[in-house]
């Protein structure tokens, strides 16, 4: 069972990853992959908005290896 403390620590991590910076426009948009759908979603929302006129996608997940 996760403690206070725990849930306190794992808070801070979260917001720390969250930034809250606000878009704006730039050269590229970098998806960096996960099975959730919605690192897509977002990115392509965003350059269909107009904020980057390109998508670099990443992924690190299992089969990415190359070699």
């Amino acid at each position: 069972m996760a403690s206070g403390r725990d849930w306190s620590d794992a808070r801070q991590v979260w917001e720390h990853h969250l930034m809250h910076h606000t878009p704006r426009p730039c050269s590229v948009i970098v998806g960096l992959g996960s099975h959730d759908l919605r690192v897509a979603d977002a990115s392509a929302g965003d350059c269909l908005r107009g904020l980057a006129p390109y998508i670099v996608w990443g992924w690190s997940g299992p089969g990415s290896r190359v070699g």
